[in-house]
């Protein structure tokens, strides 16, 4: 997170123009952590040295471009995934 906060010169929890940064103790992929969620979609595997580029490439694609293990779609409202 530092990282992120530091290159996009914003902070966790904060909005600009072209982005909101938050953290979230949770995105459903614990076994693949540390886990990045771009645009909709997840990012798996995130080491801090490398989330600056990952986040920067993940933004130039649309969503759900990927699969498991780079991106994939997640969508946070589905009663499946709530476990409802």
């Amino acid at each position: 997170m530092k990282e992120l906060e530091r290159h996009f010169d914003i902070a966790a929890g904060e909005e600009n123009e072209t982005m909101r940064l938050e953290y979230r103790g949770c995105l459903g992929y614990c076994e693949e952590a540390n886990n990045v969620a771009v645009n909709g979609n997840i990012l798996s595997n995130v080491i801090p040295s490398e989330a600056v580029a990952r986040v920067e490439e993940a933004r130039k694609l649309p969503p759900g471009d990927y699969t498991k293990g780079e991106f994939k779609d997640l969508n946070l409202n589905d009663d499946a995934f709530l476990g409802l």
